[in-house]
């Protein structure tokens, strides 16, 4: 087979996406070594592939209209016969079959534009649901990362139920280094004080804001205590900032912090007593398991994908009930036998997935779409 990967939301300081269209990558290269690949990157991608991976650099954004049009000319001259897009937009070809990764519908919330100018806002939304409804009618499969994202599919009517296939994404953590520790040494936390953190982007479908609202809450009750939030999203940190100055929080209780290289992730996560993940909406959630596979109870919303994921090692509260998170947060914090059972669940619950058994599914669906293509 000869299939062209577009790895192009491998870029600068990449987050979800980014991490895995790389991992995926990574992991078919080392368990794929007799079909070719052409994977599409922007300039400065420099991770190694063996020899049937080819480069080609394609260094212009990928959720734009030109790929959903001109690239499809390009990927014509490879003669592919599978296209993967391993985010939610791909070129029109009718060359090849295609094959689409959803990680959610939240594009399709208004939400998830807020903090845009309008003139770009409105664009934005005009241009996600007519690219999506273009790739999904055009694609032979759509890739969905959980149950719950394929049922949202199909009830938006964006695709019928028989072009979904689950497939879930895996975690892949480094060691700590020194390093990092010491930059995380600096939060300035008391060391006898808890430390929350969340991790994650600042759209408020990620729910910071009442995240905030509930650490205040339990603040009150319990006395000292840190939060930590970080994203590599900056789009909000002005409203968040305003909000934190608003609940009058001292010095150190409340840490914004920016883009975390995953050692940095991994320090953190070893830091903290619990971790918070209060979103309205997810279609997986890779950071509560990053903070599970580092020995860390987690605190979850229980909306969207996240308890299909989580399983019965997050302790759920409800996300838009801000005594509830707090509630949630006070009862993992000081019960020491239910923030034991979480640790030792979410050690476990981790071991169900992995790059590798993620990688074999794919390279399975790639056989199968190959195959009913000669039919």
């Amino acid at each position: 087979m000869r299939i062209v990967y577009d790895a192009r939301m491998v870029y600068g300081n990449f987050s979800g996406i980014g991490h895995y269209s790389l991992n995926l990558l990574i992991t078919l290269a080392k368990v794929d070594n007799i079909n070719e690949y052409f994977v599409l990157t922007r300039k400065g991608f420099e991770y190694q592939l063996p020899p049937n991976f080819k480069t080609l650099e394609y260094d212009y954004y990928p959720l734009s209209l030109r790929t959903l049009y001109s690239l499809r000319r390009d990927i014509e001259k490879y003669q592919s016969d599978i296209h993967h897009s391993p985010y939610y937009l791909a070129p029109l070809s009718k060359s090849c079959q295609t094959i689409v990764t959803a990680h959610d519908v939240a594009l399709l919330f208004p939400e998830h534009f807020h903090g845009r100018n309008l003139p770009v806002r409105l664009y934005a939304r005009w241009f996600i649901k007519f690219s999506l409804k273009k790739s999904f009618r055009n694609a032979k499969f759509i890739l969905a990362v959980s149950g719950n994202v394929g049922e949202d599919i199909v009830r938006l009517r964006l695709a019928s139920k028989d072009k979904i296939r689950v497939v879930n994404p895996s975690i892949n953590l480094p060691k700590n280094s020194s390093e990092s520790q010491q930059q995380t040494d600096r939060i300035g936390s008391d060391a006898e004080e808890p430390l929350l953190l969340t991790v994650g982007q600042t759209r408020p479908l990620k729910n910071w804001w009442r995240l905030i609202r509930a650490f205040r809450i339990l603040r009150d009750r319990i006395g000292k205590c840190s939060l930590v939030l970080v994203s590599s999203d900056d789009r909000n940190f002005k409203s968040i900032r305003n909000l934190i100055a608003e609940l009058k929080f001292e010095h150190g209780e409340v840490n914004l912090l920016g883009y975390q290289t995953q050692e940095q992730l991994v320090n953190l996560y070893k830091l903290a007593d619990i971790f918070v993940f209060p979103s309205l909406y997810e279609g997986f959630g890779l950071p509560p398991l990053e903070a599970m596979a580092c020995g860390l109870p987690v605190v979850a919303s229980n909306r969207g994908a996240i308890p299909e994921v989580l399983g019965d090692a997050a302790f759920y509260v409800n996300p838009e009930d801000e005594q509830d998170i707090a509630r949630g947060m006070k009862l993992v914090l000081e019960n020491a036998e239910l923030k034991q059972s979480l640790v030792d669940k979410g050690l476990e619950q981790v071991r169900k997935y992995s790059w590798e058994k993620t990688a074999r599914q794919v390279l399975q669906l790639y056989q199968e779409v190959h195959e009913e293509s000669k039919q």
